[in-house]
């Protein structure tokens, strides 16, 4: 699978280390024994010391890294199902991938659906045992969809991770899902709980079924699929999106209410469960 994705997570690395986790952006250059471009200084004083200075080589070093903690989740549920749910799964895969290529291995991994599953926690390594867990956890999980629990499940970790390995810094938790949740409105409630806990929470939906993102969550990014994601994810940094639908016809015509069987809209998701859902549970 890496294989098949190797030049998408090299974007996600370079979007990820410029944009979302900056700190780990090179910002000074030292001298060094090896490396590919020379340091004229250094090179006089290899000539002047008859080689004792042997420090030749000039490269580019970072600044003192940031520590992150950070929660992956996946929705499973069944509203998932079809091309939507394929490629968050690649999304998933592919951000676990570039987690740990820019030196984030303590990262929590989970899935949702019926039952919340924990793939994989900052006590453990990215490593072939966890990516057999994930491959063995991908499957749809029933017509219940416990985002709002996810979510809460996913703040604690992140604070319990700063006790464990004296991990204090910024907490991320992104959600691959549709949006829409078993409790309703009760995950905004869920979201503030987290945010008002230093939690940045971002709903991430792919194609066009994922309107329920902007409605649930204050930061969203929707991609039409997943190669637009390094794209959304710049727009998202730049702007800091505020939870408010594009200011576009497109996406006003879109998200300015959830459409749903027989083309029936809907002013929210609680409209949804309210008078639809009740016919399927």
């Amino acid at each position: 699978m890496e294989q098949q994705l190797e030049t998408y997570i090299s974007e996600l690395v370079r979007t990820m280390g410029d944009y979302i986790f900056s700190a780990y952006k090179p910002t000074q250059a030292l001298p060094d024994t090896r490396g590919n471009r020379l340091y004229i200084p250094g090179i006089v004083k290899f000539i002047c010391t008859q080689g004792q200075y042997n420090r030749i080589y000039l490269n580019q070093i970072g600044s003192q890294k940031l520590e992150y903690r950070i929660a992956l989740l996946l929705d499973q549920s069944v509203s998932m199902t079809g091309p939507t749910y394929f490629s968050s799964v690649d999304i998933l895969y592919s951000m676990c991938s570039a987690l740990n290529q820019i030196g984030i291995e303590d990262f929590n991994v989970l899935t949702f659906g019926k039952q919340i599953q924990l793939i994989k926690s900052y006590k453990q390594n990215y490593d072939r045992l966890f990516l057999h867990h994930l491959l063995n956890a991908l499957k749809i999980d029933g017509e219940t969809t416990l985002l709002s629990d996810a979510i809460f499940i996913a703040t604690e970790l992140l604070q319990q991770q700063s006790a464990h390995n004296n991990n204090h810094g910024p907490m991320f938790i992104f959600v691959l899902t549709d949006g829409y949740d078993k409790r309703g409105s009760f995950i905004h409630r869920i979201i503030t709980y987290a945010e008002q806990r230093s939690i940045t929470v971002i709903g991430i939906g792919i194609g066009f079924e994922s309107n329920g993102v902007c409605l649930s969550f204050n930061d969203w990014i929707i991609a039409q699929n997943p190669r637009l994601l390094c794209d959304a994810l710049i727009h998202w940094s730049n702007e800091q999106s505020t939870g408010q639908p594009p200011y576009d016809s497109y996406h006003a015509d879109k998200t300015s209410a959830v459409r749903g069987e027989g083309d029936r809209l809907y002013s929210s998701t609680d409209d949804v469960w309210n008078k639809d859902m009740k016919t399927y549970y």
